[in-house]
């Protein structure tokens, strides 16, 4: 799972599976910029076909993944 999504990336979710280890479920995500998959913890309300992003110029949406500075407040965050 990664957890270290730092970086500038577009990603659509391709799935979203049960970890037996995990409470939560994990959604596998494949970024464009990179050509690779990867797995995210999954936030309630994430469906396949969704597209997140991350990096320090992404939008706050449901599943994105920025820096802290830059959540308005109020915003619901999750995965801290």
């Amino acid at each position: 799972i990664d957890f270290n999504r730092k970086f500038n990336s577009t990603s659509i979710v391709c799935s979203i599976e049960h970890d037996p280890t995990r409470s939560a479920y994990i959604a596998s995500i494949f970024d464009f910029i990179h050509k690779k998959f990867d797995y995210i913890l999954a936030p309630q309300g994430l469906r396949i076909g969704d597209v997140v992003k991350s990096g320090f110029d992404a939008e706050p949406s449901l599943g994105s993944s920025l820096p802290i500075v830059n959540i308005p407040l109020g915003t619901p965050i999750y995965n801290v």
